[in-house]
C-alpha cells in the first residue's frame, strides 16, 4: 500500500501544478447556453472582445462557465464585471474545453481585477494601497458627458477626472 501511495501523491502534484496562465481583461459580452444547445449547451460564454488570451491551446478572444450547481458565483461575478465594466483575472483550463471546434478553455478562476491578484487573493498589507485603474469615457454627442478618469488607491479609493475642459 505504501508504494502505491507516492506515485499517486507525485501524480495529483503534477496534475495541480498545471499550466493556469491569469488572464486579464474586460468582458465585452456574455452569452448564455441553454442545455438544448447545439454548440455548447449549459455555457456561458464570456466574449472578450478581442484577442487577450495567451493560454496554450485555448482560443484567445472567447472563454466559458459551465452552468451547475458548483458555478453560479462565477457566473454572478461575471455578470456584475460585464454591468460594471470592471476588469478580471481569469485562469483558464486547457486541459477542459468546451468547444473543440475553436479551442474554446473553461474558466477555473475568476475574480476582479481591481480587486485582487491575479490568483485571486486580495491585496497583502504589504502593498503600497496606490493600485491604479482606468474608466471609459462617456458622451451623448450633444457635448455632454465625462472624461477618462483614474481611480487611485485601495478599496473604494478616490476618482478624479483628468480632463481639463
Amino acid at each position: 500500500m505504501k508504494l502505491l501511495k507516492a506515485p499517486v501523491l507525485l501524480l495529483s502534484m503534477l496534475a495541480s501544478s498545471q499550466a493556469f496562465s491569469a488572464e486579464t481583461g474586460a468582458i465585452a459580452d456574455l452569452i448564455m447556453s441553454g442545455p438544448e444547445d447545439p454548440n455548447h449547451p449549459n455555457m456561458i460564454q464570456i466574449d472578450f472582445g478581442e484577442d487577450l488570451m495567451t493560454t496554450s491551446g485555448c482560443n484567445q478572444r472567447y472563454a466559458g462557465i459551465r452552468k451547475n450547481n458548483h458555478n453560479s458565483h462565477l457566473t454572478s461575478l461575471a455578470i456584475a464585471a460585464l454591468m460594471s465594466n470592471q476588469s478580471v483575472y481569469i485562469e483558464l483550463n486547457p486541459d477542459d474545453i468546451y468547444l473543440e471546434s475553436d479551442s474554446r478553455c473553461v474558466i477555473d478562476r475568476i475574480s476582479l481585477a481591481s480587486y485582487s491578484t491575479p490568483v485571486g487573493e486580495p491585496p497583502s498589507d504589504d502593498d503600497d494601497g496606490h493600485g491604479h485603474g482606468h474608466g471609459n469615457g462617456h458622451g451623448n454627442g450633444n457635448g455632454n458627458g465625462h472624461g477618462n478618469g483614474h481611480n487611485h488607491g485601495n478599496g473604494n479609493g478616490h476618482k478624479h477626472d483628468d480632463d481639463d475642459d
